[in-house]
This record gives structure tokens, C-alpha cells and sequence, in this order.
């Protein structure tokens, strides 16, 4: 009941009869160190199955060493009283060596994710896959779930199988199937379903100023080193709000855009509307300056996404170079000095990645350690592009390496396809802690179906599923469309949910370009119409 929200105390309160094992808890908590907050949760519930046990013994348990009680032999089959009864055996040993103690429990950690994965179906507790091995001697691993991590940094492995006495066998099928004790076996993937609901109450973020910010699309989300969020736009309108909102007067279109955003939850864990209020700035248009960056060889920066180097707090944007109509390139990258000034006042160049011309560089950017990586795109797949943060940060962009499918290279023509990117002009990458995913929200105009792209290593494997269905309301049959979904890990509320924005547009019909501007029904003068839509899967 709160253990998933804080971790438990150093030193638990206990109770004057609490039973030894209790009392010999709380040196061993004290050491153990969960690898990710999610496991909080699982040595929480655990500790929950503890206490019920001490409390109120079944009849037919029996005592193991004079302290801890045994669950009947069949609740053996489950596994998460497995853990439940290794956890009280490393509890007891706690009791008579601290240290030793300590490190059980935290191995039971592993057994843990093992457990769970068991039971969300995916792996097979008791079942060895004999045959298709790719090495011939087995892998040392302390778990199933290492050694499927282990499946998942091969490029030929596709199964697994680890037994607790010879360690881990990577496969190529899964044939060969035989019952066996100390045996868990399962695929290289085991896939998180998720499933999208509209979040309309997040438009409250970004309401509209007279005078100012009326909407914009690409919306791309950055934190800074001060906590707070920079959020990216590309074409912004300008005008005025009329009929209390539900109309806009346009006054002009700046090409780009940005808000400062401080995220506040409350204490319950909400997000506090009121205490979010953005920052908007846009170029001023009456001087005609319609852009922060304006390029030096084509009309038009459209921002992407960005990234904030962790040592050198640099702000790395990926960009589109466009001119006549949506004609364009994204091999071109913007760097500015100085993120934390206002952008009237930032310092800023911009240089190209240097890639095959059929690929692009717009679909998403991350930090990982010293590399800074880039989600990119040739002829319809999705690859992948790195650089040390000081060698991006200084435009030695001749050092990037891209992924050929085994290895890092340098020759670009050698990239190897992760996914197909569903005709996606953009996107955005991110880390999900919860789930231990990087995932990338794929929505094209072309196509109302949102979907999710998720993998355990940048390298992949990547799998794609559909998520979300575009209302019909922001359909070709309206004149409008659906585009540009981004990544927002800051507006989650709790550790399993993702935050993803779209952006909706107006078309023109055939009698112009007109009504996608002006009118009250379908075109931007709707103020529902070129505004950031939301939703939590």
C-alpha cells in the first residue's frame, strides 16, 4: 500500500514479539539495493506475504529451522511464493550472518523479474528446449532473466533455455521441448501490450494567450539541467482567442517556438495544473523574423527533438531543412551554447550529419552514458547513429558511428534496418524505467493508427505494435489530419504509464488553401483544430 511510492525505511519499526526473522530483517534491508524502483514494489509485496504468514500460520505448514514457516507443497507451483519462501530463508540466514543474508536478498531480486515474467505468461518454469543451440557450451548466468538478456545481445538467438545447474543455452527454435526440473525456457522478447485512452485534461498545460501562443505542432519535450522541460514546436500560430476560446482570430506563423515548463506533481501524485504555467516565446513576427534559427542554405528549421548533454549542457536539436512545400532533409543538426538563456539570446550553429542522402536523422535523440544516439530513417527503416557528447558538442561530426546489425561503424552505407518506421517523418526516443524499454510513438497523417515501438537495447531487438486509433474527427473525411506523436516520460504520473502527444492539422479542400485557415468548422480558426492532443497508455 505505499511501498511502490518510497522506499521502506532504514530500520523498520518493529513490533516488542515480533518473531525472529522479523527483527533479523532490518540489517539485511538495510543493505540490500534494488537495481530499478519497480523493485521496491516486488521486495514490498513480498515482505506483505511475510507478515500475513507470521501472523496467521496455515495448519498444515510446517517450521523450518524453528523460525520460518513452509508453505504446503502445493502452493510450491507458484512461482512467486517460490521467491516468497526463498526470501524467508534468506530472511532466517540474515538472522545468523547479516552479511550473507543481505546478499540473498538481494539476489532475490533476480528471482523476482523471473517470477513475474512467469506469471504475464512468458517464460516456462520446468521446461528445457533441447537442441538449436548456438554455442555448444553454456552461458554463466544467475538467472532466467539474465539469461534472456543475454538472448537479447545475440542477433541469431530467437529462444532460450537456463537451468539453475548448467547455466543458460542460447537457441535458434524452440523445438525440442521436454519437461525438466531447475529448467525455465522462453523467447528472446517477452512483449509489454499496451493499449491508448485520450488524455484531454493535459491540454490544460499549454492554454492559448491573446496576443501569443494559439497552437503548434511537433510539441517535443527536453529536460534541462535545471529540472525543467523545454518543449521544441515547429509552425507556431499567433492571434487572438474569440467566443471564449472556441475560435481563434490568426494574426501570423512563426516557423518555430519554444516553452519552458517546470513539471509539478502533487502529493498525491497528481499533476498540479495550477502550479504549471509554460513560458511561451516566439520570434517576433511584426520585425519579420520568423525563426530562432534561421538556416544558412534552405528557408525553414523545423524542430524535432533535443537532447541536453550531460556534461557539456549543450542542447543538440534535430532539425528538417525544408523548402517548396514540405521538400526537404534532416541530416542537419543545431547545437546551442547556452540552452538555459532565453532564445532571443541563444548562441546556436548548426552542422550536417555526415550520412547516406537517403537517410534522415528526425526521429529521435537520447543520451546514454558518453554517446548521444539518433533515430533516424532510410528508404522506410528505422537505424541508428551515435556520438561521444564532446565530439557532437564540438561538430566532429567525421567520429559518428552507426549500427550495421553487429557492430558500430563508421561507413553509414553498411545501417541496418531496426523497424519499419510506418512512413513516419519524425518521432521521438525514449527510456521507460518502469518497463525497461526504449520506445519510439510512430503516427503518420496517412494513416490513423498510432504505433509503439519498443526494444530492451537501442540496438534491438525492436518490435512494433498498434496502440491507438485516431478519432475519426481528425480524419481525411473531416479535412484534417493526425501526426508528429512524441514521448513525454515527465507528464506519467505513475511508474507503468506512458505520456504520448499528437499533433492535429487542417487540409485544404477543393476550393483552396483557405478554409484550412479560416474556417470556423474544420480549419485552424477552430481552436480544437492545430492544437496538441494527449493520451496515456
Amino acid at each position: 500500500v505505499g511501498c511502490a511510492r518510497r522506499p521502506p525505511r532504514t530500520t523498520p519499526p518493529l513490533a516488542a514479539a515480533a518473531p525472529p526473522w522479523e527483527w533479523a530483517m532490518a540489517p539485511a534491508m538495510a543493505r540490500a539495493r534494488p537495481r530499478a524502483p519497480g523493485d521496491w514494489a516486488k521486495l514490498c509485496a513480498s515482505h506483505v506475504l511475510l507478515a500475513s504468514l507470521a501472523v496467521a500460520r496455515p495448519p498444515d505448514c510446517t517450521v523450518v529451522g524453528g523460525e520460518v514457516c513452509e508453505p504446503p507443497p502445493v502452493a510450491q507451483d507458484n512461482a512467486l511464493l517460490q521467491v516468497r519462501l526463498r526470501q524467508e530463508q534468506s530472511t532466517h540466514n540474515a538472522h545468523n550472518d547479516p552479511e550473507a543474508g543481505a546478499q540473498e536478498l538481494d539476489n532475490v531480486l533476480a528471482a523476482a523479474d523471473d517470477a513475474v515474467a512467469e506469471d504475464d505468461g512468458c517464460f516456462e518454469v520446468g521446461m528445457n528446449l533441447h537442441g538449436h543451440n548456438i554455442f555448444a557450451e553454456p552461458a554463466k548466468t544467475g538467472s532466467a532473466r539474465g539469461c534472456q538478456r543475454l538472448c537479447q545481445s545475440n542477433a541469431k538467438c530467437s529462444f532460450f533455455s537456463y537451468n539453475t545447474a548448467w547455466g543458460c543455452f542460447l537457441k535458434t527454435a524452440d523445438s525440442g521441448r521436454q519437461l525438466m526440473p531447475g529448467s525455465v525456457s522462453g523467447p528472446k522478447l517477452c512483449e509489454v501490450k499496451f493499449a491508448g485512452q485520450a488524455r484531454p485534461d493535459l491540454q490544460r498545460i499549454f492554454a492559448f494567450e491573446d496576443g501569443g501562443y494559439q497552437g503548434a505542432d511537433s510539441g517535443a519535450s527536453t529536460r534541462m539541467r535545471d529540472g525543467t522541460y523545454l518543449w521544441l514546436w515547429g509552425d507556431t500560430i499567433i492571434g487572438q482567442c474569440v467566443d471564449g476560446g472556441k475560435r481563434r482570430s490568426l494574426q501570423g506563423m512563426t516557423r518555430q517556438s519554444v516553452s519552458k515548463l517546470k513539471v509539478v506533481h502533487k502529493a498525491s501524485g497528481a499533476l498540479d495544473f495550477d502550479a504549471m504555467r509554460p513560458q511561451n516565446f516566439q520570434p517576433n513576427i511584426s520585425e519579420h523574423s520568423e525563426q530562432y534559427f534561421p538556416p544558412k542554405w534552405y528557408p525553414v528549421y523545423w524542430l524535432i527533438e533535443g537532447v541536453v548533454g550531460a556534461k557539456s549542457g549543450t542542447l543538440v536539436i534535430q532539425v528538417w531543412n525544408i523548402w517548396g512545400g514540405l521538400n526537404g532533409h534532416a541530416r542537419t543538426m543545431l547545437i546551442v551554447d547556452n540552452p538555459e538563456a532565453d532564445p532571443d539570446a541563444w548562441n546556436w550553429r548548426e552542422g550536417l550529419i555526415p550520412a547516406n542522402t537517403s537517410c534522415n536523422y528526425a526521429h529521435g535523440i537520447a543520451q546514454k552514458g558518453k554517446w548521444i544516439y539518433m533515430l533516424g530513417e532510410c528508404e522506410g527503416w528505422a537505424v541508428l547513429a551515435r556520438g561521444k557528447e564532446g565530439a557532437i558538442a564540438g561538430f566532429t561530426l567525421d567520429e559518428l558511428q552507426f549500427w550495421d546489425g553487429a557492430s558500430w561503424t563508421r561507413d553509414s552505407g553498411s545501417q541496418a534496418p531496426l523497424f519499419h518506421m510506418h512512413w513516419c517523418s519524425e518521432g521521438s526516443l525514449a527510456w521507460h524505467e518502469g518497463h525497461k524499454l526504449w520506445y519510439v510513438p510512430l503516427l503518420q497523417s496517412i494513416s490513423p493508427t498510432m504505433r509503439l515501438a519498443t526494444a530492451p537495447r537501442l540496438e534491438g531487438p525492436w518490435s512494433v505494435q498498434e496502440v491507438y486509433t485516431v478519432p475519426e474527427v481528425w480524419g481525411p473525411a473531416q479535412n484534417r489530419s493526425a501526426y508528429a506523436a512524441k514521448a513525454h516520460p515527465e507528464l506519467a504520473t505513475d511508474s507503468e504509464s506512458l505520456i504520448i502527444s499528437y499533433n492535429t492539422n487542417s487540409a485544404p479542400d477543393e476550393h483552396g488553401n483557405w478554409q484550412r485557415f479560416e474556417s470556423e468548422n474544420i480549419g485552424m480558426a477552430n481552436s480544437s483544430v492545430y492544437r496538441v492532443q494527449f493520451l496515456e497508455l
